[in-house]
């Protein structure tokens, strides 16, 4: 006969996204918080995506234009692994960096402007 075992929920050392996203909503995240979110979010995304063949990307949001226009620039890393001697392969987009260029080109919101009587 088994004995009733109660079972207690494992505690969390780091906080959850949710609970992470909760945080940032209140108030603003310092450096190194923003890379400790951005890596633990980043563990089930894959590595290398390839573009959408039409619409946007899953991931990033962007269409193949703008990642073929990125990659031309520069500014996200690329591979096209290919056969020896073949002639055609198949470009993949580093999904990291295309990440972290979106991170480095966030806007922050306007300040709210106080609101002026009517009539003035």
């Amino acid at each position: 006969m088994k004995a009733n075992i109660i079972k207690t929920p494992k505690q969390r050392i780091t906080p959850t996204i949710a609970e992470r996203l909760a945080e940032r909503q209140g108030g603003g995240m310092t450096e190194p918080e923003r890379k400790a979110f951005a890596a633990e979010r980043r563990t089930d995304l894959p590595v290398w995506i390839r573009a959408p063949a039409n619409g946007q990307e899953h991931y990033s949001g962007l269409t193949r234009s703008k990642l073929y226009e990125l990659s031309w620039a520069g500014l996200i890393r690329t591979s096209n692994p290919r056969a020896p001697g073949a002639v055609k392969g198949c470009r993949l987009f580093d999904l990291g960096s295309i990440l972290d260029y979106l991170e480095q080109n966030v806007v922050p919101p306007k300040a709210a402007a106080p609101a002026q009587p009517e009539g003035e």
